[in-house]
């Protein structure tokens, strides 16, 4: 479960600090205080792409920080990468610089953005207009069915296969007529390993020598400048004739009146501060390192890894991911041993297997439709959509890896596209093209209920599930909200009055100025201050007895 979040110099948050309840947590407040900076914070630490753009006006940097109580199942990853989660507790850091790469720490641990969504993935399930794209995009519909069905197994099975056998086939198509070719390209896929295991990058490296060496470079120009100062001062003929005129001078200005004096006065103390700083800057200067050969080091290395990412990738992380592609690659091309005729009826016995796998997943997929299409029914009927037929309808590939009359992809052997009913007699038509606004929001809502039981994670976030829904709907929504909290932990911005009174945990974000600049703030609100802000979202500033006596009743309603 999620603890603690603390966001700093993110939008017009300056710092905001949140605490939160292991159950139903709500967050609400006035258009434009600023709810969706929560989201994008807590999208960020997902491990979603940062922009600069984010980070507060005229600061250099924006910092998001939670604290996470994790299961055993994460504790066991986080133990494989050497961080060691204390009481289960794991602090979550995420700073983003204008001018420098951003930096992700798991307990104080410097870690890749590949780990932070590997892991925040077995934490949370986040759901906002992204959730709502996804499911108008019909090419993901696939991904729910197969997220409700128990065959996670035959669908790795069939990814790795399916890999397998599109590399073989391309690679006999490009080569069977061109041994050497492909004897070359093995050459050059071994040359291009054996040169990234040479340099063996690590993960951050690339980060941490920038810092170094700038820090030595630094040094240097200070060691230079600091020297330059005193040798103008110490045995210099020309700098000695020019204090000695200097000096000359001002002896002709002394006496003539106060006003004079105080002149040279000051700048003949203003000389003798100048050459006893100079003094102690040489001791200070005397006492810094300067690691010429360290320094020289670092810039080799960095050259090595630069040279790297201008071949293979533009992160270390993708330097990475592709040795352990062409690793891949070399192993297969390897075990063919360059007999074309063994290749083709490798390929061939692939194809098979891969024709029975699709076949499997294609029932499937079309049983456990049928009962992921009752339960959704089942959810919009409670949720006042109860003349509502939901549909699940399969169709052939028409693009892919061609095999007999077939085409198969990724996925397998077809696709899915999801198909609604609204009222009876309408006739079903395409989710995508016929859902509103509400019906669209409810919808989502009920697929991620019936999905509810197939998430692995404790956090469920939801932000403005209740577009487009009001009055009865948004009470029944809260039920079904208040249901969900018994099984996960839930975090839910929303701007329904009923579902912000069944919250356990209800957090307010208002604007406000400071030193002339607008930030905003999160403050925990008490039972009176709850049930006032519920009589808001009734009633706007119209507030009086009657509305908070509503207000009052709808809370009590609901718990």
């Amino acid at each position: 479960m999620l603890q603690y979040l603390y966001i700093e110099n993110f939008a017009i948050a300056d710092k905001v600090e949140i605490n939160f309840d292991e159950k139903y947590n709500v967050i609400t407040g006035e258009t434009g205080a600023g709810k969706t900076i929560i989201i994008n914070a807590l999208s960020l630490l997902l491990g979603e792409r940062a922009d600069i753009d984010i980070i507060r006006k005229g600061n250099a940097s924006a910092l998001i920080r939670a604290i996470f109580r994790v299961d055993e199942e994460v504790e066991s990853i986080l133990k494989k990468n050497k961080i060691i989660p204390k009481n289960r507790e794991v602090t979550l850091e995420r700073i983003i610089h204008r001018e420098r790469r951003n930096k992700v720490f798991i307990n104080k641990n410097r870690v890749p953005l590949k780990l932070v969504r590997k892991i925040m993935s077995k934490l949370v399930d986040l759901n906002n207009q992204n959730a709502h794209q996804m499911l108008m995009d019909s090419s993901n519909h696939i991904s729910f069915i197969d997220f409700y069905g128990d065959y996670n197994s035959l669908l790795e099975k069939y990814s790795k296969k399916f890999q397998h056998l599109k590399n073989m086939t391309e690679r006999y198509e490009k080569y069977k007529n061109n041994k050497k070719e492909l004897k070359r390209r093995l050459d050059n896929l071994k040359y291009e390993y054996n040169e990234i295991s040479k340099v063996e990058p690590k993960i951050g490296e690339d980060e941490d020598l920038t810092e170094e060496i700038q820090m030595l470079e630094r040094a240097k120009d200070i060691i230079l400048s600091g020297n330059f100062i005193h040798n103008l001062t110490e045995e210099n003929e020309v700098f000695e004739d020019i204090m000695d005129n200097l000096f000359k001078n001002l002896n002709n200005l002394k006496n003539v009146n106060d006003q004079m004096d105080r002149f040279v006065k000051e700048i003949e103390e203003g000389i003798e501060q100048f050459m006893s700083s100079s003094e102690e800057l040489k001791f200070y200067i005397d006492d810094m390192e300067l690691d010429e050969n360290r320094l020289q080091k670092l810039n080799m290395r960095l050259n090595k890894i630069e040279k790297l990412k201008n071949k293979y990738g533009d992160s270390i992380d993708e330097i990475l991911d592709y040795q352990k592609k062409i690793k891949n690659e070399i192993d297969e091309i390897e075990e063919t041993s360059f007999d074309f005729e063994k290749i083709k009826k490798e390929i061939e016995k692939l194809e098979k297997e891969l024709i029975f796998i699709a076949e499997e997943i294609e029932q499937k997929r079309k049983s456990v439709s049928i009962e992921f299409s009752k339960k959704i029914e089942r959810e919009l009927s409670f949720l006042s959509m109860d003349k509502a037929s939901f549909d699940v309808k399969f169709y052939k590939n028409n693009e892919g890896l061609k095999i007999n009359e077939n085409y198969y992809n990724s996925n397998g052997m077809n696709n899915i596209e999801f198909y609604i009913e609204t009222n009876t007699g309408e006739g079903f038509y395409p989710l995508v093209s016929i859902a509103s606004g509400g019906e669209l929001s409810r919808i989502l809502f009920s697929i991620k209920s019936v999905l509810s039981h197939k998430y692995d994670v404790n956090l469920l976030i939801f932000d403005e599930i209740d577009s487009g829904i009001g009055g009865e709907i948004s009470k029944k929504m809260a039920k079904k909200l208040i249901t969900l909290a018994d099984q996960f932990q839930l975090i839910v911005i929303t701007h329904q009055p009923q579902i912000a009174a069944a919250s356990d945990n209800h957090l307010y974000i208002e604007k406000r100025e400071f030193n002339n600049r607008t930030v905003s703030r999160v403050r925990k609100l008490n039972e009176k201050e709850h049930i006032t802000e519920v009589a808001r979202m009734i009633a706007g500033e119209n507030i009086n007895d009657h509305i908070i006596e509503t207000a009052k009743t709808m809370c009590l309603g609901l718990k």
